[in-house]
């Protein structure tokens, strides 16, 4: 709640300090923060730039030691992760009664980490980009995976809400494909792709099979002439549950890079191109 002389900051933990004040995040001892002060109390340096101390000083004046016990009780965070990852964005919130987890990944690597998540007896989770809720753990705490730009929408709820989520389901990845170039329209800054793969009886008829791809930059997949989505930065993930059929199948792959190369400024794009490869001016 917000009046008329507050600011609301959010930090990023610095690993290569205690506590750091840089955007969207404080993160102290692996425990993650918002943080809300009157913007009439602030101190500035010399330079018109609040200090890291003289900011924790105005934030917590009298409370007791960062990441101790009663630090705390005194202000709860909002999540503790297990190890602690400073490329990881949380944002707290309440929707229809229930405490919610936005998690987002902004690393270049896939977190992997235990998280405490305060105030939940159960845990579901929903997949922002499937569309799909699953159940995450009993209690408040649950290892979480977040693939590179990955997001996660965490929330508590109860004993019954909790029973009535499906189990999460465990995917089944088709190896092995390989495609060749087809077509490709540089107008478009487009290259066109084809492979078949030979699918059984069982792995057509499993619930989740995915379809990893490297290249850059979007992405688009289509199975036997419909469509499987888009991705549109790495790891290039596509759900082919439901597109599949036992025996011969045929899948199309179409990547768009970047317009820059209509106009003098070549940036790599395709198959087997990793964003790490491209010149270092690129935008």
């Amino acid at each position: 709640r917000l009046g008329r002389s507050t600011l609301v900051f959010h930090w990023i933990r610095n690993p290569q300090s205690f506590f750091s004040m840089q955007r969207n995040a404080l993160w102290i001892c692996a425990k993650f923060y918002h943080i809300t002060f009157s913007g009439k109390s602030q101190r500035r340096g010399g330079n018109g730039e609040t200090s890291q101390n003289q900011r924790a000083s105005a934030f917590f004046p009298e409370l007791p030691h960062f990441g101790s016990a009663p630090f705390d009780a005194a202000v709860p965070p909002d999540c503790v992760c297990s190890p602690p990852q400073p490329w990881l964005r949380v944002r707290l919130f309440r929707r229809a009664g229930r405490l919610c987890w936005l998690l987002v990944n902004e690393g270049e690597e896939p977190i992997r980490a235990r998280i405490v998540f305060p105030g939940a007896e159960y845990l579901g989770a929903f997949d922002l980009w499937s569309g799909e809720a699953f159940r995450l753990a009993r209690g408040g705490e649950s290892p979480v995976e977040l693939m590179r730009r990955g997001s996660l929408l965490v929330f508590a709820c109860d004993a019954v809400s909790f029973e009535a989520l499906p189990e999460p389901v465990r995917p089944v990845w088709l190896d092995g494909v390989s495609f060749r170039l087809v077509r490709e329209e540089p107008a478009c800054v487009r290259k066109i792709y084809e492979a078949e793969a030979a699918v059984s009886p069982a792995l057509a008829a499993a619930p989740s099979v995915r379809l990893a791809v490297e290249a850059e930059e979007l992405c688009e997949l289509s199975v036997n002439g419909r469509d499987a989505g888009a991705s549109f930065w790495q790891p290039h993930v596509f759900e082919l549950a439901g597109l599949l059929r036992p025996g011969r199948n045929t899948l199309r792959l179409t990547v768009t890079g970047s317009l820059a190369n209509r106009y003098g400024r070549p940036v790599p794009y395709g198959l087997s191109v990793r964003e790490d490869e491209a010149p270092a001016e690129r935008t």
